[in-house]
């Protein structure tokens, strides 16, 4: 199975990204550890696509990120796409929360010596506004994407809430068969074409 997981900053995309890839016993890979560079420079858009095309290779993985350059190159080769579509304000909730704790315990971030700080958690770039823009884009424009034909292989999983998630969780690790059992759309045409709202 190869497992994309996109949502807005503060959804939960790398916890679960973990859980997943320790049932399966897979890779599992955090884009913003290659996105970021130390002192908070970006890898250029051609050189985080390289790294992703190696990245790529194998039939057993699951990446979390929802970086719009890399999408199209993930989406070849996945054959799940996870969808955390969560309230806006619950979102932004854990995104403090997290925010705050690595403030805190002055977290080293994927080991390239970046640390959170108060203007970039709460500034007027911050990763607040960051996340509430990527929450707005996707519900704007995932639908539409994953109708298009090149994505119809992609089995979607479009999940509304963290108790949605933990029910779907423990679907499939009490399936006998995970990878062809578990990994099927849930409610396709209600979450997908409808508000997604709840």
């Amino acid at each position: 199975m190869r497992i994309h997981i996109v949502g807005a900053s503060g959804a939960g995309k790398s916890t679960l990204a973990r859980r997943l890839s320790s049932h399966f016993r897979c890779r599992h890979v955090e884009l913003d550890a290659y996105r970021w560079r130390p002192l908070w420079q970006k890898t250029p858009d051609h050189h985080l696509q390289a790294v992703v095309r190696q990245l790529l290779r194998g039939d057993a993985w699951v990446i979390d990120g929802s970086y719009a350059s890399v999408r199209a190159q993930i989406w070849g080769r996945a054959d799940t796409l996870i969808w955390l579509d969560y309230p806006a304000p619950l979102v932004v909730c854990r995104l403090l929360h997290r925010g705050v704790r690595d403030i805190v315990q002055q977290t080293d971030l994927w080991g390239t010596g970046n640390r959170e700080g108060w203007r970039w958690l709460l500034g007027k770039e911050s990763l607040v506004l960051r996340s509430l823009r990527t929450w707005r884009d996707l519900r704007a424009t995932l639908p539409a994407l994953c109708a298009e034909g090149r994505h119809r292989h992609l089995r979607l999983v479009h999940l509304h809430s963290p108790r949605e998630t933990d029910a779907w969780l423990a679907a499939v690790a009490r399936a006998a068969y995970p990878v062809e059992c578990a990994m099927q759309p849930i409610a396709l045409s209600a979450a997908l074409w409808g508000n997604g709202s709840g």
